[in-house]
């Protein structure tokens, strides 16, 4: 029996039973028996009637004269546990709820400095300032040869080569469909494809490569996720930035969103200048 009482007694889930029965216990005993002269809780008019429009907004329909005094009922209860639990410190060193207050104050200072109407020339300077986010997918169009790595070993870099010739050939007339290795997943050409599309089938490192091949004769190899390519390109239709009044209703609203951020920030700053912060010395010698 002694043996099982110690190993009960080294138990955490023990250990925090007792604790917190030490806390409410304490919390009973020593506080005056008139905790809070005077406290009192008002359910006003007008919460009562915000009570009223949240529970039509969410059952279409005004609530009967029970549920209506539930509703003041669990507001109070809630009201109670919230000062017991403040006046026991229970909200200090949480995490929910320091992340909770810390977006009512965003919130607040969000509705409390709210973004004026941009002019013109500042959505025309955030559009050139921002150009690449709106510019227009460039598109190509080109027709590939395909090496599979795995098949071929180490003859891959010299057949790339050999068949780079003979497509090179006017006099050839090969058709390069015939050339390479078949690949189920990768059609041999590609009409008007989007570049930001080539780079989830083929990844970055190939379309970066494919765009900057000049047209109309045949190039490689370009190494993809699948192995090595020879392509020709046939047509370019390179992306272009949109004219203001095309884009304006997504350029504002990403100014609007660039505006509340540097505002947030603004604000945080101002408040950091009224504290002292000391941090701590992870990392440093």
């Amino acid at each position: 029996m002694s043996s099982k009482l110690k190993a009960a007694l080294k138990e955490p889930l023990l250990h925090f039973i007792v604790l917190g029965a030490l806390i409410f216990v304490g919390y009973e005993f020593l506080r005056p028996g008139d905790d809070h002269p005077g406290a009192e809780i008002v359910v006003s008019d007008a919460r009562g009637a915000s009570m009223v429009q949240t529970f039509i907004r969410t059952w279409q329909r005004p609530p009967t004269e029970s549920e209506l005094n539930r509703l003041i009922d669990d507001y109070i209860k809630t009201e109670i546990f919230v000062r017991e639990a403040l006046a026991l410190g229970l909200d200090r060193d949480d995490l929910i709820i320091r992340r909770r207050l810390r977006q009512k104050m965003e919130f607040f200072f969000d509705e409390s400095a709210r973004v004026s109407d941009p002019t013109e020339q500042e959505l025309s300077a955030f559009l050139t300032q921002h150009a690449d986010q709106y510019r227009t997918d460039t598109l190509v169009t080109f027709t590939h040869v395909y090496l599979d790595p795995q098949r071929r070993g180490a003859a891959t870099k010299a057949d790339a080569q050999r068949f780079l010739k003979e497509l090179a050939n006017p006099d050839s007339n090969v058709d390069p469909s015939t050339l390479g290795d078949p690949i189920m997943i990768l059609r041999p050409r590609w009409e008007g494809a989007a570049q930001s599309e080539l780079v989830g089938v083929f990844g970055t490192t190939f379309t970066n490569a494919l765009v900057q091949q000049p047209p109309g004769q045949w190039v490689g190899p370009l190494a993809s996720a699948y192995g090595e390519h020879l392509v020709k390109i046939d047509a370019f239709e390179w992306g272009v930035v949109p004219k203001l009044e095309r884009v304006r209703s997504q350029v504002e609203s990403d100014w609007r969103v660039r505006a509340r951020l540097a505002r947030q920030e603004a604000t945080y700053q101002r408040l950091l200048k009224k504290y002292r912060v000391e941090r701590p010395q992870i990392g440093k010698p």
